[in-house]
C-alpha cells in the first residue's frame, strides 16, 4: 500500500525500527518529560489504576497527570503479591524515588 502511495518510499526495516529509531523516539520523549516536569511551576497527580490482562493476570499501572497531558510511569504484574494498599503504596513509593532520580 505504501509503495502505491509514494513509489519511491523505502519504509525502514524491522530492525531499524527496533533499534535505531526506537531508541531516538524514546531519548526525545524521556528528554521533552523531563524538561517539563522539572519546572518550576509545574504539578501533577499520581494515579494507579488495576485490570486484569487476557490471561486473568492483574496489572497495576501507576501515571501522573498534569494539567496538559497523561504519562504511563510504569506497569506491574504482581503475580504473586496481593494487592492491597500496602503494596500499591510501596509502588508510588517506588516511582516517586524514581521520579526524583530522574527528574530533579
Amino acid at each position: 500500500m505504501i509503495c502505491a502511495l509514494r513509489p519511491g518510499y523505502d519504509p525502514p526495516s524491522r530492525k531499524k525500527v527496533s533499534g535505531e529509531l526506537l531508541d531516538t523516539v524514546y531519548k526525545e520523549i524521556e528528554e521533552t518529560l523531563k524538561s517539563e516536569l522539572s519546572a518550576e511551576d509545574v504539578s501533577f497527580t499520581m494515579m494507579q489504576d488495576g485490570w486484569s490482562s487476557i490471561k486473568n493476570d492483574p496489572i497495576i499501572a501507576t501515571s501522573i497527570h498534569t494539567g496538559e497531558r497523561s504519562i504511563l510511569i510504569d506497569a506491574v504484574e504482581p503475580s504473586d503479591e496481593k494487592k492491597t494498599a500496602l503494596y500499591c503504596s510501596e509502588i508510588a513509593k517506588k516511582i516517586l524515588n524514581i521520579l526524583k532520580k530522574q527528574i530533579y
